[in-house]
């Protein structure tokens, strides 16, 4: 049986074993700490996040790119450290018996893949923002801008989703029970 090795340095290329979703390399990662490691995902966190927020508010105005290139990260990192703090509560009365700084490693984790994948859309939602006609008060098109919401939110919907899917899997395999996995997540 290979046992995954854990290495002590971290590398950009983990961030591909992450998002493959690895259960067995990701389950020794959140076993122990590596500073290396969690700056990396915060740093992925802060680009991934940083860019799809500059997309975003890009069709406002340059200025408003910038305010949302800040600030999108950092909601998003308060977001994680609040789940991280829940979920560090919670779980051990759910049945799934982790310390804080596993369960806090687990939810950086998800976040840090669903930032990824808001990364990689922003050149797409750049693009259209681009293509969109100019949002001023007198030239807003209602079908353009209604079209830019919804795929704003279709693509968060995503990057959430798939970062609560390997989120799931991380937990079913720290506790061995998908019932108290679903019981963690839901909470």
């Amino acid at each position: 049986m290979h046992t995954p090795s854990v290495k002590l340095k971290a590398h950009p290329s983990e961030i591909a074993t992450l998002l493959r979703g690895e259960s067995e390399t990701i389950s020794a990662w959140s076993e122990s700490w590596n500073a290396r490691r969690f700056a990396l995902h915060i740093a992925v966190i802060v680009l991934g996040a940083g860019f799809y927020g500059a997309a975003m508010g890009w069709w406002r105005d340059p200025q408003q790119a910038l305010y949302v290139a800040v600030k999108f990260p950092l909601i998003i990192l308060l977001t994680t450290m609040g789940n991280a703090l829940i979920n560090a509560m919670l779980a051990p009365l759910l049945g799934l018996n982790i310390p804080f700084r596993q369960s806090f490693s687990a939810i950086v984790m998800s976040f840090t893949i669903a930032a990824a994948i808001l990364g990689a859309f922003s050149p797409l939602i750049a693009f259209m923002v681009w293509n969109a006609p100019p949002m001023s008060a007198q030239a807003v098109s209602i079908p353009a801008y209604n079209l830019i919401k919804l795929t704003h939110v279709a693509v968060i919907t995503f990057a959430g989703t798939m970062g609560n899917a390997r989120l799931l899997q991380l937990l079913v395999s720290l506790g061995g029970s998908p019932a108290v996995a679903f019981r963690v997540l839901f909470a």
